[in-house]
C-alpha cells in the first residue's frame, strides 16, 4: 500500500516541489507547557511560578527573540485555576502576562476527565456517511462543552467544562488540541470548535509513539511525505498546513523532527538542529515542564502514561503517593536544565542563525497566509484555474493537491467554492463576476473509489446551470449540525453523474472558456489527489474528504 503512494506522488507531485538547499531558512522555536492534572496541580503551579519569572527575565534580556511560551489548559485545570486564583493569584499573572504578549493561552483535552468516560460518537445506529458526521460532531458538542467530575468523569451537561470553561477563564485559546483521537481528518470536530474560536491553531500531525498514531504501519513514510508535497517552496514550513481552514502545527514532519523536552538538556535539541533540512523553514516545539522532570525515575517508569490517568486508576485516593516525586534539589535541578537551553538558544544559536527565534501560534496565524475569508480577483482565479488543469495534464485521471496563482495557494476545495460561484454568476448574467469571495467550506462527504463515467460531453451551460444551486450551498456558512457549506461528493449534469473530483475539472474548463454553448468532454477521474493517499488517517478513507481542504501555509518571513 504505502510502495504504491510512493510511486503516486513519485509520478505525479514531486515536480511541484522546488529545492533551494543554498539558502538557510529560520528555525522557529515554539515553547509550550500544559498544564493537564487537575488532581495533582500544586506540582504544575510550581513550575509556572517559577518558569513564568524565567519567562519574562528571558524576555528582557533579549527583547529581538521574542522569548514566550503556550500554555495549555484542560477545562478542569482552568476551574482549579479560578477558585484557587484568590490563594495564589496565578489566573492573574498568567492573564496579565498574555496581555504582555510573553505567554498565549491554549486548549487541550487530552487528559479531560476521564479517558474511560470521554465522549465517543455512537455509530450503532448511524448507517449512513451524513448521520455518522452528525454522531461525531454530537460527541465532540459534549466533549468540547460539557463539565465532568473531575475523578469520575461523569457528565453535566447543566454546567460548561472542556474548551468552553477554558475560554471563560483565560478568554481565548490561541492553541487548541486534545479533541480529536482520530488521523486523516477532524472536520466534524473543527465545526464545533469554530463556534466556540474561530480563529487559533489546531493539531497538524502527532509523532510515531503517540496513539493512534503508532499503531499505523508506514506511518513514518507518510508522514515525511506529507511533510515535503506541503512545504513546496522555500517559505513554507514542514510543521504548517492549513486544514478546514485552520492553521495547523505539527510535532513532527519526518524522522529529524520531534518534541523536545526542555528539562532533558541541550544534546537532544543541538541533534535535531544540526540534522534539519534547512531549505525550509521550521517551526519546533520544545516542552516546558514535562512531567518527566517533577517524577522519581522508578514511578514514572512504571505510569502507562500521565500523572492524571494513574490517579483515574486510583479513584480513592486520586493523589500521587509520596515517593512519586522528585527530591527538591532534581526538581530545581531540571528547571536550571531549561533556563540553560532558552540561554544557548539567546545567546549562541539565534545569533549564528538569522531570523530563527522563539514564536508564539498568534505571530504564526500572522504570517502564515490565505486568502479565505477575502476576495479573489478574476485574474487570480484564472492563474489558479490554469496551474491547476495544468497540474492536472501531469497527473492524469488524479487531481492534483492543490492550486498555485502568484503567492497563493488554494485547495481543491477552495477552487470547488470559488469557480462554482463564479459559474454560478455566470449563468445568471452571462459574464465571470470581477472578482469572488472565498468562503470556508468543508471537503466532500463521501471519498468514494468511484471514478465516474469514462465519457461523454456536456456543455459549459449545464455546469454553469448547476452551479447555481451548488454556490448557495456552499456559500452558506450559517451554523447548523450537517453543515450546507460541503462540497457533494455527486452531481448530476445532462444525465451524467459525475464524483466531486470529475465536476471540479470540468467547472475549471468551463470557466477559462466561458462560452455557455461550448462542449466540454467527460473524463473519469479518482477522487483522491497524491497528498490525500499519503496523508495518514486511522478513520474510514471513504471519511477523509479533510484532505480536499489542504494546502501549504505560505509564510511572511520578514516579518
Amino acid at each position: 500500500m504505502i510502495r504504491r503512494m510512493l510511486l503516486l506522488l513519485w509520478i505525479g507531485a514531486v515536480p511541484q516541489i522546488s529545492l533551494a538547499a543554498d539558502v538557510k531558512q529560520p528555525v522557529f522555536i515554539y515553547l509550550f507547557s500544559r498544564m493537564e492534572d487537575h488532581l495533582n496541580i500544586e506540582i504544575w503551579e510550581d513550575h509556572l511560578q517559577q518558569t513564568l519569572p524565567m519567562l519574562e527575565r528571558h524576555r528582557n534580556r533579549y527583547p529581538q527573540y521574542h522569548a514566550a511560551a503556550l500554555l495549555q489548559f484542560t477545562g478542569a485545570v482552568s476551574e482549579s485555576l479560578e477558585s484557587r486564583n484568590r490563594s495564589n493569584r496565578l489566573r492573574d499573572t498568567i492573564l496579565d502576562l498574555a496581555r504582555k504578549g510573553i505567554v498565549e493561552t491554549g486548549y487541550d483535552g487530552s487528559e479531560e476527565p476521564t479517558y474511560r468516560t470521554r465522549a465517543r460518537p455512537n455509530f450503532r445506529r448511524a448507517g449512513t456517511l451524513e448521520e455518522r458526521w452528525l454522531a461525531r460532531g454530537e460527541a465532540a458538542e459534549w466533549f468540547l462543552t460539557e463539565y465532568r467530575h473531575p475523578v469520575t468523569g461523569e457528565p453535566d451537561p447543566e454546567r460548561t467544562g472542556g474548551l468552553k470553561k477554558m475560554l471563560a477563564v483565560f478568554g481565548r485559546a490561541a492553541f487548541i488540541g486534545g479533541y480529536s483521537e482520530e488521523l486523516g481528518g477532524d472536520p466534524e470536530s473543527v465545526h464545533h470548535i469554530r463556534r466556540l474560536a474561530a480563529r487559533a491553531i489546531l493539531p497538524g500531525i502527532p509523532e510515531s509513539t503517540t496513539w493512534p498514531a503508532r499503531d499505523l504501519r508506514g506511518y513514518g513514510g507518510s508522514v515525511e511525505w506529507t511533510g515535503k508535497l506541503l512545504s513546496p517552496e522555500a517559505d513554507t514550513a514542514p510543521e504548517l498546513f492549513w486544514q478546514d481552514g485552520y492553521l495547523r502545527c505539527s510535532n513532527t514532519s519526518g524522522p529529524t523532527v520531534h518534541v523536545v523536552y526542555a528539562h532533558s538538556g541541550l544534546a537532544a535539541l543541538k541533534e535535531m538542529l544540526e540534522k534539519l533540512d534547512r531549505s525550509r523553514p521550521h517551526v519546533i516545539r520544545v516542552q516546558l515542564g514535562e512531567q518527566g522532570m517533577f517524577l522519581d525515575p522508578a514511578f514514572e517508569k512504571s505510569l502507562f502514561s500521565t500523572t492524571i490517568r494513574y490517579t483515574y486508576d486510583n479513584p480513592k485516593s486520586a493523589r500521587l503517593p509520596e515517593n512519586a516525586h522528585r527530591a527538591r534539589p532534581e526538581i530545581e535541578a531540571a528547571c536550571d536544565r531549561e533556563a540553560a537551553l532558552l540561554e544557548w538558544l539567546a545567546e549562541e544559536y539565534f545569533q549564528a542563525n538569522p531570523g530563527s527565534r522563539f514564536i508564539l501560534g498568534g505571530e504564526l496565524l500572522s504570517m502564515a497566509q490565505t486568502r479565505t475569508d477575502s476576495s479573489v480577483p478574476q485574474a487570480a482565479l484564472r492563474a489558479a484555474t490554469e496551474n491547476l488543469l495544468a497540474q492536472w495534464k501531469e497527473t492524469g485521471n488524479q487531481p492534483p493537491n492543490y492550486a498555485r496563482a502568484g503567492g497563493d495557494y488554494f485547495s481543491l476545495a477552495d477552487m470547488f467554492q470559488m469557480l462554482a460561484s463564479s459559474l454560478a454568476e455566470f449563468h445568471r448574467s452571462g459574464a465571470m463576476p470581477p472578482s469572488v469571495r472565498l468562503h470556508h467550506v468543508y471537503g466532500p462527504l463521501d471519498m468514494h473509489s468511484n471514478q465516474g463515467p469514462s465519457s461523454g460531453e456536456v456543455t459549459v451551460r449545464s455546469i454553469a446551470r448547476e452551479c447555481v444551486g451548488l454556490a448557495a450551498g456552499l456559500n452558506d456558512e450559517t451554523w447548523r449540525p450537517l453543515p450546507s457549506n460541503m462540497i457533494p461528493a455527486w452531481i448530476s449534469v445532462d444525465g451524467f453523474r459525475l464524483n466531486a473530483a470529475q465536476f471540479l475539472r470540468l467547472m475549471g474548463e468551463a470557466f477559462l472558456k466561458a462560452d455557455a454553448g461550448a462542449g466540454l468532454r467527460v473524463r473519469t477521474c479518482q477522487m483522491f489527489s497524491g497528498l490525500a493517499f499519503v496523508f495518514p488517517y486511522s478513520r474510514r478513507q471513504a471519511e477523509t474528504g479533510a484532505t480536499w481542504t489542504l494546502k501549504p501555509a505560505l509564510l511572511r518571513l520578514a516579518q
